[in-house]
């Protein structure tokens, strides 16, 4: 029956296989080796959790074979039980302590447990011992990515790709792309862009390479053949396939629908990571349940926790720290959670002070994050970064609030199970994209986005200390790179050529020159004066809101609009002409124009777009008008208390449904 069991395993077939290994270890009940080959079909037959058993039965009959545990640990991170997993391998580190394999997979499993340092010091260990160890320097490099050392990381995945054997493409192009996302997160896109056209060469499949390699070229203004792989990546898209990074979709000329896609499919990964359960109704039902006996239980004020990296000097920061100070601390219960170290700024201690407590989750794996919310016993708990920069998704996949909430910092649908509902309002989310969004909708009833208006405005300098000539009409758009895409620069260039007094006034990108040379050449070759292209380097929030008084009119993007810029350019007076596109991400400034009753600055389309802006940009007296309108109008728009107020009845709200144990659907307020 032994040879007949080798053939099966030869040949591949591992029914056969299980069945004969079956009846071996029933005639051999303390033959280990069996029982480590019969859990081993069943982890290829897709089956750990039998795999587990027979695994567990090999150990009791063999407990110093120290392989036998690595590979029982190995199957138990399967199953994400990495507490055991961690026991298992420090066995098989005791019994075989010379052997470095045991000590970097101890590693692996101690950094998905969020534990950095202890991973790293043993990462470091093998790479002493056996500096040629690729594997050691990638767990090596995935510490240092953790915990934010880029540089180090950056260091120790070229390591890693100087070891790698040149027929492992595979690997290669994964060390490259991490090569690519250090050198993102260093500000060195040139240098992130190059490595993701080697991540390609080598798998073209690696697809979120192919994402990044796409928006990495918007950032720096490369658009020579950016059509022809951005229109790959949404027929890829549109077929579901994993790897495609939701936030950096935003900024394609994509649906609603497609980018739940994406996002669904993101989610679905993450589930996957986390050996997530799939519930059926039944479960559901419970779930909600269970949920209403505890928020019934918890009583006012209701525990409300925000998760985010931008408590501090940061759009966040600077949107929410008003709306906190402001929510009347007998309805609410305000934690805050930091996925980052606080930068001890004014914006955070002011944010501090307006919460009941701030909790520092940065480096904490998503297990022992999600445990620290639960510890709190948080009702509600709101995603301000969502798939962003930043964005903790795994806690949220994990449940650790009853009912848990998208809102503010990312402009799209989650596509998740585990995300209940999304703040919004009725101009960014209309009925015509509502199916684009898996989330039930609450709909606040003026703008979705709040704003501090006590910001600080630095003190105005000369247009001349700008680069902006007294005579000019400047036209300003002051967001991200990314957001500026070779649709949006030949509408504006456009404009340029219909208005000859006109400038246009960017942001200088922080990571470079390259997006100021490739937009100034292609100005040239339009018959633009390359001097007619202003930037503004990036300086403080209250510097920058000062310079911004110097625009006479903003710009918006398309598809990926304006947000905090937006109500920046409100804030001090100057109007925004928006185009009303077909994602929440194309409508956040028609939402703030709707606000302040500035309805006629969203251009329905394109051509109207255009006009509208040569329009304005030839009329000084249009221009002054509208300023004179949101003088009277903008005050609406920075009302904390009455955001705040309408704020807490949507928490309210969702919270009374889930009391009385009903599912989440849309609501208005």
């Amino acid at each position: 029956m032994q040879a007949e069991l080798d053939q099966a395993l030869a040949r591949g077939d591992l029914n056969s296989a299980r069945r004969l290994s079956a009846a071996l270890s029933a005639a051999s009940p303390h033959n280990a080796a069996l029982w480590r080959m019969r859990a081993l079909i069943e982890v290829h037959l897709g089956l750990p959790e039998q795999a587990l058993i027979f695994l567990q039965q090999a150990v009791s009959l063999q407990p110093k074979e120290a392989e036998l545990r690595a590979e029982y640990a190995a199957v138990l991170e399967l199953q994400n039980d990495l507490t055991e997993a961690q026991t298992q391998l420090h066995e098989a580190i005791r019994l075989q302590p010379s052997v470095m394999r045991h000590k970097l997979k101890l590693a692996a499993v101690l950094l998905a447990c969020g534990k950095v340092s202890e991973a790293a010091m043993l990462a470091r260990q093998v790479v002493s011992r056996q500096p040629n160890e690729q594997a050691g320097w990638h767990v090596l490099a995935d510490c240092a990515l953790t915990s934010g050392d880029w540089q180090a990381a950056l260091r120790s995945f070229q390591r890693a790709i100087e070891l790698c054997a040149p027929e492992q493409r595979g690997e290669l192009a994964k060390l490259w792309y991490n090569v690519g996302l250090c050198a993102l997160k260093m500000m060195h896109p040139e240098q992130a862009l190059r490595a993701f056209y080697q991540a390609l060469a080598l798998d073209p499949k690696l697809y979120a390479a192919l994402a990044q390699r796409v928006f990495t070229q918007r950032k720096l203004g490369f658009w020579d053949d950016l059509l022809q792989h951005s229109t790959r990546l949404l027929e890829l898209a549109k077929l579901g396939v994993p790897g495609i990074t939701p936030f950096s979709f935003l900024a394609e000329f994509a649906s609603a629908a497609l980018h739940l896609q994406v996002a669904r499919t993101e989610a679905k990964v993450i589930a996957r990571q986390l050996s997530l359960p799939q519930l059926d109704p039944e479960q559901t039902k419970k779930r909600l349940q269970k949920n209403a006996k505890k928020i019934a239980q918890r009583g006012a004020p209701i525990r409300v926790g925000f998760v985010s990296n931008g408590f501090g000097q940061h759009p966040t920061g600077l949107l929410t720290v008003e709306f906190f100070e402001q929510i009347d601390r007998a309805r609410l219960h305000v934690v805050l959670f930091c996925t980052r170290p606080a930068d001890q700024g004014e914006i955070y201690k002011r944010l501090a002070h307006a919460s009941a407590h701030v909790c520092d989750l940065s480096f904490l794996a998503p297990e022992q994050a999600a445990q620290k919310v639960r510890e709190l016993g948080i009702d509600v708990l709101f995603d301000l970064r969502g798939f962003g920069d930043g964005g903790v998704p795994q806690l949220f996949a994990l449940r650790p609030a009853p009912l848990q909430v998208n809102w503010l910092a990312y402009p799209g649908t989650c596509g998740a199970p585990w995300m209940d509902y999304i703040f919004a309002d009725q101009m960014v989310l209309p009925p015509a994209i509502r199916d684009g969004f898996s989330e039930a909708v609450v709909y606040l009833p003026r703008c979705f986005q709040p704003f501090d208006s006590r910001a600080r405005i630095g003190p105005v300098q000369a247009r001349s200390a700008y680069g902006l000539a007294d005579n000019a009409v400047v036209l300003a758009s002051l967001n991200n790179s990314y957001k500026i895409g070779p649709e949006v620069f030949a509408a504006w260039l456009e404009i340029l050529h219909a208005c000859p007094e006109a400038v246009l006034w960017l942001l200088k990108a922080p990571d470079g020159d390259a997006f100021e040379k490739n937009l100034r050449m292609r100005a040239q070759r339009a018959g633009i004066a390359a001097e007619r292209l202003i930037f503004l380097p990036k300086s403080a929030h209250a510097d920058y809101l000062a310079a911004l008084q110097h625009a006479d009119l903003v710009l918006d993007t398309f598809p990926y609009g304006a947000h905090t810029t937006a109500r920046d350019a409100l804030f001090v007076g100057i109007p925004v002409l928006s185009l009303a596109g077909e994602t929440f991400a194309a409508r956040v400034a028609c939402s703030l124009n709707a606000v302040v009753r500035m309805e006629a600055l969203n251009a329905p389309n394109l051509r109207a777009y255009v006009n509208a802006a040569i329009a304005l940009a030839t009329s000084t007296e249009a221009r002054a008008q509208w300023r004179e309108h949101l003088r009277d109008h903008r005050h609406v728009l920075f009302d904390s208390a009455t955001f705040a107020s309408d704020f807490s009845a949507a928490v309210e709200a969702i919270v009374a449904r889930a009391k009385l144990g009903l599912a989440p659907e849309d609501l208005v307020l």
